[in-house]
């Protein structure tokens, strides 16, 4: 179990360092949603819970979502608590930055 919980956040923070910069506000090319519902959709069509969270200061918070079983992933970038952008998606036996149909 802390293994995972080890692996899970040293994703979040390579993921998070290899992501384009930031201003205060989402780039346009982000994909961004309210918050909640992104996060219920991720639950509910991909059974995606949230594993690891760290915070990028002056970013937000980078969230990651992930189904042990089918190895999909969602790294989530939420500037603030509102909203929240896709930062990346795959799966497990994929290249970071696969596209995904979310």
């Amino acid at each position: 179990m802390i293994d995972r919980i080890l692996t899970a956040t040293a994703v979040v923070l390579v993921l998070a360092a290899t992501a384009p910069a930031f201003a205060a506000e989402p780039a346009d090319d982000l994909r961004c949603f309210e918050r909640t519902g992104l996060v219920a959709h991720l639950q509910a069509e991909y059974g995606e819970t949230q594993q690891s969270i760290g915070y990028l200061e002056g970013r937000g918070l980078v969230e990651l979502f992930a189904n042990d079983a089918s190895g999909s992933w969602t790294l989530l970038l939420t500037p603030h608590e509102e909203a929240s952008c896709i930062l990346r998606t795959g799966l497990r036996d994929e290249a970071a930055g696969a596209e995904s149909e979310i």
